[in-house]
């Protein structure tokens, strides 16, 4: 068996149910047979072709399944198969990668784009908080409009009698030096205001959203919606993030690198790292990070904008899922994998059951909810 072999890491849209052992890191009893099975297989394999099927299959579990064979006792021909497939399998998943390492710079702004109207809530302690900002064209030229209302104690809706708030207030904001989108067309401004007890800083970035300062925020959630009256302190489906940690900042730098590896004709674009910023809307391997609105869960989208360019197969979408699960938990229909270069992401087709398809109902409407600065 070679050393290496290309991968293609493509996930497919929904659940399905090949893809077990991505949702959870332990392994049922159904997994396990199926890691003895394949690695008997792999044993007795002669050719390279059922040596690498058998290596898929096995690796298709992650880590966990590797860790699980190394506590069986083997067979001679069998222990000789995973010594010789643990020589590579670091490097076949990525973990390599990881170990690695290097620095990386914190990202301070939420993933999230934030849309005109929309409702923030923001939680510590018994204090129960949230703000909007309003639409008017003066965000783009210096000036906020907000309003903001804050409870205390439990089971209280936001906007509830006997609470603070403040009403359509206007804050001036400062023009950003240096903005974040590049070549947007659009003058970037930061404004900060007070939201009852906590500080909140958000940038405008053009032409109708703005990016949410995470650090040193309070824990946060978006919501997608516009009424103050439907949202309380007991509500089970808000969760609250604080994206203080680093692991959402390294996967964005890993992943791609990791795509990049195992994709054939995925290439990077040969510059200068520090002139990869401002070069990035034109890799070839695009990858955003946003989180669903209210619940908060991650949402991973990787585009290729040079379909033609690559060649893939449909038996490695379990690959990517468990490279990202080992920095962030993550459902498998929230990893989203697009191809062309069509500047609205519903335009482009998604990988299902070993097909490229165009966007159907459901997959529009997700992609609207979470990507809101899309359209």
């Amino acid at each position: 068996m070679k050393s290496t072999y290309p991968l293609l890491l493509m996930v497919l849209l929904f659940v399905n149910p090949h893809t077990a052992g991505q949702e959870r890191s332990s392994l049922g009893s159904k997994a396990k047979s199926q890691l003895k099975k394949q690695l008997t297989k792999l044993a007795r394999a002669k050719k390279e072709e059922a040596q690498e099927k058998a290596t898929k299959e096995i690796l298709r579990f992650g880590k966990h399944g590797v860790t699980f064979l190394s506590s069986l006792t083997l067979k001679e021909k069998q222990q000789a198969a995973l010594n010789k497939l643990k020589e590579t399998s670091d490097h076949i998943l990525g973990l390599d990668i990881i170990k690695k390492g290097g620095s990386v710079k914190e990202d301070i702004w939420a993933c999230s784009y934030l849309s005109f109207g929309e409702i923030v809530l923001l939680k510590e302690g018994d204090t129960f908080a949230g703000f909007q900002i309003h639409e008017t064209p003066d965000a783009a030229s210096g000036t906020l409009t907000y309003s903001w209302w804050g409870q205390t104690g439990p089971a209280k809706k936001l906007n509830q009698g006997g609470g603070r708030s403040g009403l359509k207030l206007n804050v001036g904001g400062k023009k950003a030096t240096i903005p974040i989108k590049k070549n947007a067309g659009y003058d970037e401004y930061e404004y900060t205001f007070k939201v009852d007890k906590f500080e909140v800083t958000v940038r405008f970035i053009g032409p109708a959203y703005f990016l949410y300062k995470k650090k040193g925020s309070s824990p946060f959630s978006f919501t997608g919606g516009s009424k103050a009256a439907k949202y309380s302190s007991s509500d089970k489906n808000a969760v609250y993030v604080n994206e203080k940690k680093s692991a959402l900042s390294r996967l964005s730098k890993q992943l791609p690198d990791y795509v990049f590896r195992t994709v054939p004709g995925a290439e990077p674009l040969n510059i200068d790292q520090e002139d990869q910023g401002a070069f990035a809307q034109y890799e070839s391997v695009q990858v955003r990070m946003r989180r669903t609105r209210l619940t908060s869960e991650l949402i991973i989208l990787i585009r290729f904008t040079e379909p033609e360019a690559i060649s893939f197969e449909n038996y490695m979408q379990d690959f990517l899922a468990n490279f990202i699960r080992e920095f962030a938990p993550i459902k498998t229909s929230n990893i989203l994998i697009a191809r062309g270069s069509a500047p609205s992401y519903e335009a482009n087709q998604y990988w299902r059951k070993g097909k490229w398809i165009a966007t159907n109902g459901p997959l529009k409407k997700f992609l609207r909810q979470n990507f809101p600065e899309d359209y």
